[in-house]
């Protein structure tokens, strides 16, 4: 091939890459602009509107009080109790609530003590973990008696979902090599600008999720790592993770799963435990983003997760 025709050709690929990263912008400009007249509409049809502190809705974000991935209010008591830490993602951070409406203000008000909240919206598992990995917990809370998890069955995919390279650049990624848990440099930041290359990597997600990564291996180690650093921490605190429930759920933990994360020292309550026999898939219960539970269901919830643990 000679070199004009190769240079030829490399021109014409480059061209057409970058009339696909066109196209790519616009048709995910679009998809956006539609979900988010949907949503207006829908919301102006209700009787009662989302709550204004409702920063999550379907294909953005609305911040009222505090910026993405910061961490809401705390609940702070004067007391000698030791307080809780309080993990998970937007179900765990109160998505639709006040703020003194929220589980982490719910369950403070319930027990007395202090509740430190440190959830976030859209993570999962391993974010605890890099939490602790890359802050001094004995600065946030000399001792504590309690550490809650709030775990929906979405934290698997977030977790495997961030093992594909160049799906958000803000994915925390691991790997367990050499049998240490290793975090996974993020690449150059660029590339995640590129809506055609985000594109080809969901469709490797897509392929991947069912063939490869449909397990609780990596779920497993993070989870075992997460309780061996609390325990360097914290050796008395009480380790709890809620399986709570999504509106569409029909899978939930398998109990050898569950026995596995008793045997690290995590206790795992279930919410449909706590609920009696409630059609939970019943929209009142939710939000109406149609994803974020309302606080009936925690009011249903935390008391009895106070008198069992007689927090």
């Amino acid at each position: 091939m000679s070199g004009k025709k190769f240079l030829c050709i490399f021109i014409i690929s480059i061209l057409l890459l970058f009339v696909l990263e066109i196209v790519s912008f616009v048709t995910e400009s679009m998809i956006f602009v539609s979900m988010r007249n949907d949503y207006n509409k829908k919301i102006e049809n209700e009787k009662t509107k989302v709550d204004e502190h409702n920063y999550w809705q379907p294909g953005y974000r609305i911040l009222k009080d505090f910026p993405i991935n910061d961490f809401r209010p705390s609940s702070y008591k004067n007391t000698k109790k030791n307080p809780i830490l309080w993990f998970g993602c937007s179900f765990a951070d109160g998505a639709g609530m006040d703020d003194n409406k929220t589980p982490c203000f719910k369950i403070s008000d319930l027990t007395g003590r202090t509740c430190i909240n440190r959830a976030q919206g859209a993570t999962g598992t391993q974010y605890i973990y890099n939490q602790i990995k890359k802050n001094d917990f004995k600065k946030i809370a000399p001792d504590v008696d309690f550490i809650f998890y709030i775990f929906i069955q979405d934290h698997l995919r977030r977790l495997y979902f961030f093992q594909i390279p160049l799906t958000y650049y803000s994915e925390v990624r691991y790997q367990y090599k050499n049998h240490e848990l290793k975090e996974v440099p993020r690449w150059t930041k660029y590339l995640y600008s590129s809506y055609l290359i985000q594109k080809l990597a969901m469709i490797r997600i897509k392929y991947c999720w069912d063939k490869e990564f449909k397990n609780y291996y990596l779920f497993n180690i993070v989870m075992k790592e997460t309780a061996k650093e609390f325990k360097k921490i914290y050796p008395n605190a009480k380790f709890i993770m809620i399986e709570f429930n999504e509106k569409r759920q029909t899978e939930f933990l398998p109990e050898e799963e569950i026995k596995k994360l008793n045997s690290y020292g995590i206790d795992v309550v279930r919410l449909r435990d706590y609920i009696g026999d409630i059609d939970i898939h019943d929209d009142k219960y939710w939000f109406e983003d149609d994803c974020h539970p309302r606080e009936v269901l925690w009011d249903m919830l935390l008391p009895q997760i106070v008198k069992k643990y007689n927090m």
